[in-house]
């Protein structure tokens, strides 16, 4: 397929339209475009998350990156796949952090829910603070799952580079 081919492409979900950049690429770098698409479907299907989860974690993501474009699409894509208006409401931030003063940027710049916890020292530590505070905060109920997002080394500003999906269990 042609780069001009691919500049009226649709994304994988029927009706929906991907954002102006995605179909900038489509026609600019088509065969990277592809590529990214394999990539996609590749981790999909090698995953042990269903399509839903996925879809929801999408929109986590873009909620957080602040990304309005991405955020737009993936509710776009979301109601096309027949996730509820009311499942989306339910995709929020959880903000943990030591500081206060990050605290109340997170709530005004983001709108997330923010909860003041004490330094963390260890990645499993991070996890476990991070199911703890979902289940307190009524973020979350045992057997759902979150994402959760942070930055390694802990306790450096801009250093957000991993991301997990953690099953929330019975015991937290």
């Amino acid at each position: 397929m042609t780069g001009k081919d691919r500049s009226n492409v649709e994304s994988d979900t029927p009706n929906v339209k991907l954002p102006a950049a995605a179909r900038h690429m489509t026609r600019e770098h088509p065969e990277l475009w592809e590529a990214f698409e394999r990539l996609g479907e590749a981790a999909s299907r090698a995953g042990p998350l269903e399509p839903r989860t996925r879809r929801l974690i999408h929109l986590a993501l873009a909620i957080a990156a602040d990304s309005e474009g991405a955020t737009h699409s993936h509710v776009r894509r979301a109601t096309a796949e027949g996730i509820s208006s009311e499942e989306l409401e339910h995709v929020a931030i959880l903000a943990i952090t030591p500081d206060p003063r990050v605290s109340r940027q997170l709530c005004l710049l983001w709108g997330a829910h923010s909860v003041l916890s004490e330094d963390i020292h260890s990645y499993e530590e991070m996890v476990d603070r991070a199911a703890e505070a979902a289940l307190a905060e009524a973020f979350a109920k045992p057997a759902e799952s979150i994402v959760v997002v942070a930055g390694i080394p802990f306790g450096e500003a801009g250093t957000t580079n991993n991301l997990r999906v953690v099953q929330i269990s019975r015991r937290t």
